[in-house]
């Protein structure tokens, strides 16, 4: 019983590290989108109540979009039970780069998420979200059995 337990709580940590990663995903976007746009500071304090409302609904749509390459990370840091922060960064890298590129197969149209500028962005936003889900979920991951 006690394993039981052990294994439903690594999966309730597990989902909070994704939500984290997510929320640290969508958070760099948004930061990513104010530096583009160059805007002055109280352009910036005007908006700032915005992502209040926006980083969580981003998040949301990052969390759909990212499920299975997220997953699949996840699942290989889980059974080599890596603890680092560096696999962490660039699982979460890899991530962003196969959802950009995942995402603009098999549509009719282009939607312009196979270009170098949106794929460093992705992959920035996915170093970001690793890390979020490293301070959350990685730092504790299963050391591996050995047989």
């Amino acid at each position: 019983m006690n394993e039981v337990f052990s294994f439903i709580l690594r999966l309730a940590v597990i989902l909070l590290g994704y939500f984290a990663a997510t929320l640290g995903a969508s958070a760099f976007i948004h930061l990513l989108l104010v530096g583009l746009f160059e805007m002055t500071h109280d352009e910036v304090a005007f908006i700032s109540g915005g992502f209040y409302v926006s980083i969580p609904l981003a998040a949301i749509f990052i969390g759909y979009l990212s499920f299975f390459p997220a997953l699949a990370c996840i699942a290989a840091a889980e059974f080599l039970g890596r603890r680092d922060w560096l696999f962490y960064a660039l699982g979460g890298g890899l991530v962003g780069v196969a959802t950009a590129l995942l995402r603009d197969v098999g549509i009719d149209r282009d939607l312009g998420l196979s270009e170098p500028a949106v794929i460093l962005g992705c992959c920035a936003a996915g170093m970001a979200g690793g890390l979020c889900y490293w301070l959350f979920a990685g730092r504790s991951a299963r050391i591996a059995k050995s047989a």
